[in-house]
């Protein structure tokens, strides 16, 4: 881990591969009255939370690896924005999100509510951008393995025809990582209530192989005609412990934590604070 201080506005924590190009140092732009007016759309960001996410990245950033794509955004009123973007990792989406408040207004963000988890009661406190971690990632992560317990297995009882791979344990799930394309073709699945949904969703999207695994050894790798005749069946059939394996393994891909150790005024105790993105952008 670094502090995000050290880099924030150069490199995204997981960045893509373009042109045989690793695309992860970015410029920014200042914050103008366009760019306020997406901000600070609640409408757009209530009812399309992914495309609010979209366009507010794509208004403050001026470049990714020297690909221009601020200004294109904004002079087109953000009907217009350069295709890469959809190519920019989810997690990387936060991280430009804090790069860009703290480019325009600083560290500290002053007086915001929090509530500590041991005393159970609310306080208010400064936040301090400078130290929430990030950790970046040493080499491109074009794809990435997740070995389950069980696994996907298609049961021979039943009369059901045979397809060659009855009673195997599809026990490796090889993904790619979730993009901003990816949130916005889901959209229509998130909510706050039920996130398991839409994180599904995401995941579902990203899985480029299934295979049988045996020790170092693949056995039998799933065809691709296989995996989109069963769908979401690949992860519905999963038990619990192979689903909640799956979303650990992308909750832990790079990107910034956004939260950290604070003492509570009240108790005096530790207690975790949340640097929520609707604290950012200041409207007064």
């Amino acid at each position: 881990m670094e502090e995000i201080k050290d880099r924030m506005e150069l490199v995204l924590p997981i960045g893509f591969m373009h042109n045989d190009t690793w695309y992860r140092n970015f410029e920014l732009l200042p914050v103008d009255e366009a760019v306020e007016r997406v901000i600070h759309n609640d409408t757009l960001r209530r009812n399309h939370p992914q495309l609010w996410i979209k366009q507010v990245v794509a208004g403050l950033l001026n470049n990714i690896e020297g690909e221009s794509i601020g200004w294109e955004a904004r002079d087109s009123n953000f009907k217009k924005i350069p295709p890469i973007v959809n190519r920019i990792p989810l997690p990387d989406a936060g991280y430009i999100l804090v790069a860009g408040h703290r480019n325009e207004f600083g560290d500290i963000i002053e007086d915001v509510e929090q509530k500590c988890i041991k005393c159970g009661k609310g306080f208010k406190t400064d936040l301090n951008i400078s130290r929430a971690e990030v950790e970046f990632a040493d080499q491109p992560i074009e794809e990435f393995p997740v070995d389950l317990e069980d696994g996907f297995i298609r049961k021979s009882e039943g009369g059901k025809d045979k397809l060659g791979f009855e009673d195997v344990p599809f026990n490796r799930y090889t993904f790619r990582v979730p993009t901003i394309g990816d949130g916005i073709k889901h959209e229509r699945f998130f909510s706050q209530a039920d996130r398991i949904t839409f994180n599904m969703k995401i995941i579902q999207e990203c899985l480029l192989k299934v295979e049988a695994v045996d020790g170092d050894n693949v056995s039998l790798e799933l065809e691709k005609k296989y995996r989109e005749m069963y769908g979401s069946q690949l992860f519905s059939k999963l038990r619990g412990k192979d689903r909640t394996k799956i979303r650990k393994v992308f909750g832990e891909l790079p990107s910034i934590e956004m939260k950290y150790e604070e003492i509570c005024s009240n108790c005096g105790e530790d207690t975790p604070v949340v640097l929520d993105p609707s604290y950012f952008f200041p409207v007064g």
